[in-house]
């Protein structure tokens, strides 16, 4: 017989790792014959080019990644993605 709590407990962390998988991915300079290669991981990418920053806020409850162009030295920002939540490791 299950134990109910049992139960929840394995809902919560199908549900904590379903959240994982589907958290932003970010690569810089991938390259045509990498992302050939792994055409099915390269669909999830939210950037694969430029420069990364991972800004978190004070006190650290969440944070934003800025991708920038590293086509030159000016740096414009691509496109800002978050605010995510901080979470702990367990």
């Amino acid at each position: 017989m299950v134990d109910k709590a049992e139960t929840q407990d394995v809902k919560q962390r199908r549900g904590e790792l379903n959240r994982r998988l589907r958290a932003p991915v970010f690569a810089t300079g991938m390259s045509a014959a990498n992302a050939l290669v792994n055409e099915r991981l390269v669909k999830r990418f939210s950037s694969n080019a430029g420069h990364i920053i991972v800004r978190v806020s004070p006190g650290g409850a969440d944070y934003c990644v800025v991708v920038t162009d590293n086509a030159d030295e000016a740096d414009r920002v691509v496109k800002v993605f978050g605010p995510y939540e901080s979470v702990s490791a367990p």
